[in-house]
């Protein structure tokens, strides 16, 4: 379909994008020039969650940036280069509108455009989000500073030109796209990177969480760190409080809503009598930080060893009760599992690459051992304070009202 804001057509980009709005969607948008804050507030309204990057640059609107910086539900990253130029909107897994129309009330609706609606099963929208993803990690986090400099450098210009485009650089810096290769991308490192958006997108959503648990200042039990507490409490929620079961049936919480919900369990949790996290400390903590404490421990240890560590990790543990009773884990090469736990604890580079290569990499992926058992091994004895993330942590947090689509 193309969208060319046409009265005769009927075709307005701006009414296509809203009739693709979904409750709690995850909408990622680029584009040059930003003024339009409507379409924004009409996305948040419905609990979308919103990546966008711009360029700092006349005509973008000093004040629709600050709006984008103050709103929780939108992240916003930018460049003040003249390279970057593209205009394209990711509506959830809905569709993509790629061309000419900027994130401007002319560009979505009063201008005559070009504009191309990309169905999510078309082989394009997949490249489009990447394109997007490797956007997002190459462009600058926008402050208020910036929008400060920036407003000051544009304050009083009629149209868009050399010397402001100097004036701005100078005054907040030379942040360059880079060039970007889609095509050379491996299947493998497309999957591993679609699992590090993701699980990017949970740990944005925890530390939320830990900030909320760490202001109320109360501990259960201080000696282990506090994403361990907030795990116990996240399974306190899971066991007690029903989420195993009715976590599906919540709404999707955002700003202070959100953030009262999350201390009103808070508050019950302390007010009750669990204190689980004494127990896990002794029987879990322990036993995993002192097994795994560093790569030489690791090559002392065989088969057996490994298993009796990965049996104090509830996901393995709750897959060997309910499945094969470790058989598949006993089926490893003992140096596989020994280059496997010492690449994900121990070797260098990025964490979560790290992570999603022990699941999803073939050279690092043991039998019997899932996603959920990965993830749940490095919160145990990770020295990053990086959370847990299991099925019970991520069920938990659904029924608090986080958004983890």
């Amino acid at each position: 379909m193309i969208l060319t804001n046409s009265n005769q057509r009927h075709d307005f980009t701006l009414f296509q994008i809203e009739k693709g709005i979904r409750d709690g969607q995850e909408i990622s948008i680029a584009s040059a020039f930003f003024s339009e804050t409507d379409l924004l507030k009409t996305m948040t309204k419905k609990a979308c969650s919103i990546r966008l990057i711009v360029r700092l640059g006349f005509p973008t609107s000093p004040v629709s940036l600050r709006f984008a910086l103050q709103n929780p539900s939108i992240e916003i990253k930018c460049y003040t280069t003249p390279k970057f130029h593209p205009k394209f909107y990711l509506i959830g897994k809905e569709f993509a509108i790629l061309g000419s129309s900027n994130l401007t009330k002319s560009g979505l609706l009063l201008n005559r455009e070009a504009n191309i609606l990309l169905p999510s099963d078309d082989p394009s929208f997949e490249e489009l989000e990447e394109v997007f993803e490797m956007m997002w990690e190459d462009a600058y986090p926008l402050t208020m500073d910036m929008v400060d400099k920036y407003e000051k450098a544009v304050s009083g210009l009629e149209q868009a030109n050399a010397q402001s485009e100097q004036k701005i650089i100078r005054e907040i810096g030379q942040f360059e796209c880079n060039d970007f290769d889609v095509t050379k991308t491996s299947a493998l490192q497309k999957q591993i990177d679609r699992e590090i958006r993701q699980y990017r997108a949970f740990l944005a959503q925890f530390d939320i969480l830990r900030d909320v648990y760490t202001r109320d200042k109360r501990r259960k039990e201080p000696r282990v760190p506090i994403h361990i507490e907030i795990d116990q409490f996240l399974n306190w929620i899971f066991d007690d409080q029903g989420a195993s079961q009715e976590y599906s049936k919540q709404p999707v919480r955002t700003g202070n809503n959100l953030i009262d919900n999350i201390q009103m369990w808070i508050n019950a949790y302390h007010d009750s009598s669990s204190n689980t996290t004494t127990e896990i400390y002794e029987i879990r903590y322990k036993y995993l930080m002192e097994s795994l404490s560093s790569r030489e421990s690791i090559k002392k240890m065989g088969i057996v060893d490994f298993e009796k560590v990965l049996m104090k990790v509830y996901s393995f543990e709750e897959h060997v009760r309910r499945y094969d009773q470790g058989v598949s884990f006993r089926s490893n090469n003992a140096s596989k599992v020994k280059e496997t736990f010492t690449y994900l604890l121990f070797a260098g580079g990025n964490v979560e690459e790290r992570i999603i290569r022990c699941f999803k990499d073939p050279k690092y992926k043991l039998d019997g051992v899932g996603a959920s058992t990965v993830k749940e091994l490095f919160g145990w004895v990770n020295k990053e304070d990086m959370p847990i993330y299991n099925e019970r942590v991520r069920k938990a947090m659904l029924f608090l009202g986080f958004n983890l689509q």
